[in-house]
């Protein structure tokens, strides 16, 4: 086999300049030794051609500099990048689908090679505009109907108030009672409620009385012996009316309510309270004791 390397050198002039590896094949059949050959040719006048042959017992041969190279790097790919999106018309359009068309155009580097599609069309939903929650607030707000109290008095307010007489004050219980409006816009609902809190009463004559309630009516005639005094809501006059303007007392009574809201998305909070008011005049007169010299 050396001899064949060498002809082989001399034949072809050596064309070969540097280093070359041959594997054991080509030096000897198949056996568990491996033969590397280092040839070195140099060409001149007289061509010669040193062969050096290394025999290693097992394994593999080593590596040699003309057969080892670096991993190929792995080619280009291709990749999409947005381009642009359409509306789908909608005639075509069904319900709670897709309303646009998303356009990928696909960009190929030098030397890769193009895989699928050069445009890829993706359907898309457009998103959900966002409700402004504060209109909805706003909206409720206007139309939140808190009614004006309906003052009602015993002695009758049409009849004539006595001072030292207690009064009795109320407002109906029909009227005392939470009061919700509700409404939506973009998929949110929106409930506020107004509940009554308490009941201010001017009373004319410069004194006032808070009943955190709608107040007791005086009771039907029916009953043997009514109380005095309401339990929750009353007043007791201690000077007429007639040195006021008019002769009358200005009454009213001013109910407030506080307002809360929450909405099907989980937000809520409160506003200021709101109120309501009526009035009406009042006159009180004073009952006299004429007191006659009792002759024994």
């Amino acid at each position: 086999m050396l001899r064949r390397l060498g002809t082989a050198c001399l034949a072809l002039a050596c064309p070969l300049v540097g280093s070359a590896v041959a594997t054991a094949d080509d030096v000897l059949p198949a056996s568990p030794k491996t033969v590397t050959t280092d040839a070195r040719c140099q060409q001149s006048l007289t061509p010669t051609c040193l062969a050096h042959l290394s025999v290693k017992q097992g394994g593999q041969p080593a590596a040699s500099a003309a057969h080892s190279s670096s991993p190929a790097p792995s080619p280009p790919t291709c990749y999409y990048k947005q381009d642009f999106t359409y509306p789908i018309p909608a005639s075509m359009q069904t319900s709670g689908g897709p309303t646009e068309m998303s356009v990928q155009e696909q960009e190929c580097p030098k030397g890769a090679g193009q895989v699928g599609l050069p445009l890829k069309f993706t359907p898309v939903s457009a998103a959900a505009p966002v409700t402004d929650v504060r209109a909805l607030v706003d909206e409720a707000s206007k139309a939140m109907r808190i009614p004006a109290p309906q003052l009602s008095l015993s002695p009758d307010a049409a009849s004539t108030e006595f001072v030292g007489v207690p009064v009795w004050a109320w407002i109906p219980s029909s009227e005392w009672v939470p009061k919700s409006v509700s409404v939506s816009a973009g998929g949110v609902s929106l409930t506020m409620t107004a509940t009554p809190e308490f009941a201010a009463w001017s009373m004319g004559d410069g004194g006032s009385v808070t009943c955190r309630s709608a107040g007791t009516p005086y009771p039907a005639p029916r009953e043997p012996k009514p109380p005095e005094r309401s339990p929750d809501c009353g007043y007791t006059y201690t000077a007429p009316s007639s040195s006021a303007p008019g002769g009358y007392f200005p009454v009213s009574v001013t109910t407030h309510w506080k307002v809360a809201w929450s909405t099907t998305t989980g937000l809520a909070d409160t506003e200021p309270e709101l109120t309501a008011s009526s009035s009406l005049r009042l006159r009180v007169s004073e009952i006299q004791a004429l007191v006659m010299r009792v002759q024994p």
